[in-house]
C-alpha cells in the first residue's frame, strides 16, 4: 500500500468514527502521524454499567392465584376478578454473585399495585404477599414491603410510580445481601438490604399482579 492509499483509508476511518454518536475522536497533534483515541461518552458508560454481563436467563415458574403463563413462561397474565394478588415465583435460585433481570409492564389497570421483589425457596406462597416475612420488594405506588412491614420510599413523585410500558431492572446482589430496582424510564435506582434471617438463600424473584389483564414480561 502506498502513502496516498494509506492516507485515504485513514481519512475514511476518521470520518466513520466522527459520525458515531457514542464516541469522541481525540487527535494527538504532537505526533507526525495522528494517533486516534476513542472514548465512550459518559452516558454510554452509564448504560453499559447498568447492562453488564450478569443479566441472567430466568423465567416464571411457580404460580399462586389466578395467573396464566405463556408457553415459554416468559409472560404472566392476571386472569382473575381483582380478588387478591396473583403471585409468580422465578425458576432460578440465587445464592451468590450479582444477577439482573429485566421486566416490562406490558399491560395494567392498576400499576400502583404491581409488585417486584424476591422471596426465599422455602417461603409459603399461599400466605398473603404483604404479610410474608420472607418477601421483600417494591410496589408501584412508591412503597416497599420489607419482611412483613410496609413503608413509603423517599420519593413521592407521581412520575416515579410504575407506569404502563415501564422496563424495570431487578438486581439480586447476593454478595452484599441487597436487592436493587432500576426504572429505565425514570433513571432512578432503589436499594434495599435483605435480612438473611427472614429471607435466607437461595432467593427467587417474585412478581405480584393484582388487576384483571395485568401482564408482565421478562425481556
Amino acid at each position: 500500500m502506498n502513502l496516498e492509499e494509506w492516507r485515504t483509508q485513514l481519512s475514511e476511518l476518521r470520518n466513520n468514527i466522527d459520525s458515531a454518536i457514542s464516541c469522541n475522536l481525540i487527535k494527538d497533534k504532537r505526533s507526525p502521524i495522528y494517533i486516534i483515541k476513542i472514548e465512550a461518552d459518559n452516558a454510554v458508560n452509564q448504560i453499559l454499567k447498568k447492562q453488564l454481563s450478569y443479566k441472567v436467563d430466568d423465567r416464571f415458574c411457580l404460580i399462586r392465584g389466578p395467573v396464566q403463563l405463556d408457553c415459554n413462561a416468559m409472560r404472566s397474565i392476571y386472569v382473575g376478578d381483582d380478588d387478591g394478588y396473583g403471585r409468580i415465583r422465578g425458576q432460578q435460585k440465587y445464592s451468590q454473585s450479582r444477577s439482573m433481570l429485566r421486566f416490562k409492564i406490558e399491560k395494567t389497570r392498576s400499576p400502583q399495585a404491581l409488585f417486584f421483589g424476591i422471596t426465599t425457596s422455602n417461603a409459603n406462597l399461599d400466605q398473603r404477599l404483604w404479610s410474608d416475612p420472607a418477601t421483600i420488594g417494591w410496589c408501584g405506588d412508591n412503597s416497599i414491603w420489607v419482611h412483613g412491614y410496609h413503608d413509603n420510599i423517599k420519593s413521592q413523585s407521581v412520575d416515579d410510580r410504575f407506569q404502563f410500558g415501564d422496563i424495570l431492572q431487578l438486581t439480586l446482589n447476593c454478595d452484599r445481601n441487597q436487592i436493587e430496582l432500576y426504572n429505565e424510564r425514570t433513571d432512578k435506582t432503589h436499594i434495599q438490604c435483605v435480612d438473611l434471617k427472614e429471607t435466607p438463600f437461595p432467593w427467587h424473584f417474585l412478581v405480584g399482579l393484582f388487576s384483571n389483564g395485568d401482564c408482565v414480561t421478562i425481556v
